[in-house]
């Protein structure tokens, strides 16, 4: 099984410094998370010479759900 959940909304993507931040969803008011940020596209702005994000490029996850028992064993 895989640990890892690629994902994608068009228009919308992480960028440097949000890997550990956390993909959300809700159920009657109540949120969950689903997956911690890993990895996200960047590209070089070549006009600007600098990194900027890339909202139309997947990222990557890590599966939470993989993880439950280890999180409710050692919190």
């Amino acid at each position: 099984t895989t640990q890892r959940i690629s994902s994608c909304l068009v228009g919308t993507s992480v960028c440097t410094g949000d890997s550990g931040g956390s993909m959300t969803f809700n159920v009657d008011g109540k949120f969950y998370i689903r997956g911690v940020v890993s990895v996200g596209p960047s590209k070089l702005d070549r006009e600007r010479q600098e990194v900027v994000c890339d909202p139309m490029q997947y990222f990557v996850l890590t599966d939470v759900a993989k993880y439950l028992q280890w999180i409710k064993d050692n919190k």
